[in-house]
């Protein structure tokens, strides 16, 4: 059966821009507001605090794993001793590629390996509002072995490099969302696939988008009745059941028309539209650009 989030994953298409190896010593703050696409870090060693804008301050300690899915200023800090409040660090790159921040000449409390990439989907802001906004995974043993691999990558000078850090990245990004990962949002995706009955009915609506669907089939797949259904799906997801594959027909509709491999009758039949004028239709209205149109300007 179809997984929705390896769909979205595989949609989003992640490719890293830059990932860093870092060492803290002693008291460190560091502030960025540059930031330049998705941030993620995870702590090898030691523990800190990171500060997002707008969020609640989340504690990190070794092994666990942060992701800031959209992109606004963080502060990253020590906790142990805590820096005050006007303080700032700023991190310098050594000869041997680490890049170090804090009291200068003092022993290594924290390792980390952090960075930023970005989505090369057109799709990305609409499938990016399916996932947290910030998420932490704690002790994920694969995602530490994961990041290390990563981390010889970015180090090392060897064929096909940047290919292979993206496809790890991809993996990271994959493992990160299917694991048991603390969100600060009270829907998504996320809740949707927690809820035993919600899952059932995502994966089929993944699994056959062609469908023609009814809340009441959905309902069916779920094994509840419609009207609990419609209740449940809204309040886990934030969005209507039709609105869900809505979104999620016209996300797999830009990346065939992106594609070129189908005509816009084809694609129209894979969607589950009667005609290719009712896709036209549908499209028109979500996107604000017809198909022929969307094609053109993103050639």
């Amino acid at each position: 059966m179809k997984d929705p989030l390896s769909d979205i994953i595989s949609l989003l298409r992640p490719v890293i821009l830059d990932a860093k190896y870092a060492e803290a010593s002693g008291v460190f703050r560091v502030y960025r507001d540059d930031v330049k696409g998705l941030f993620y870090c995870m702590l090898l060693e030691g523990h800190a605090l990171l500060e997002v804008d707008g969020m609640e301050p989340v504690e990190l300690r070794s092994g666990d794993f942060a992701l800031v899915p959209d992109v606004v200023p963080y502060m990253f800090s020590s906790m142990d001793p805590p820096a005050p409040p006007d303080f700032r660090s700023f991190p310098t790159l050594h000869e041997d590629g680490v890049w170090r921040t804090g009291t200068s000449g003092g022993p290594v409390n924290l390792r980390q390996l952090m960075g930023y990439c970005r989505f090369n989907s057109p799709n990305s802001h609409m499938l990016l509002s399916l996932v947290p906004e910030l998420f932490v995974v704690r002790g994920e043993k694969r995602l530490e072995t994961l990041a290390e691999l990563v981390r010889e990558e970015v180090h090392a000078e060897r064929p096909a490099r940047n290919s292979v850090i993206d496809h790890l990245l991809q993996l990271v990004l994959i493992e990160a969302f299917r694991s048991n990962a603390e969100v600060n949002r009270s829907d998504g995706l996320f809740k949707g696939l927690a809820d035993p009955h919600i899952r059932k009915a995502l994966h089929a609506l993944h699994a056959k988008p062609e469908h023609v669907w009814s809340v009441k089939e959905m309902a069916y797949e779920a094994g509840m009745s419609r009207s609990a259904f419609f209740t449940q799906f809204r309040n886990l997801l934030g969005v209507t059941p039709m609105k869900y594959l809505l979104q999620w027909r016209m996300a797999l509709a830009k990346h065939l028309l992106n594609s070129e491999k189908l005509n816009i009758e084809e694609i129209a039949h894979q969607l589950g539209y009667g005609s290719s004028s009712a896709f036209s239709t549908a499209f028109t209205r979500f996107v604000g650009h017809a198909p022929s149109q969307y094609k053109d300007i993103h050639k």
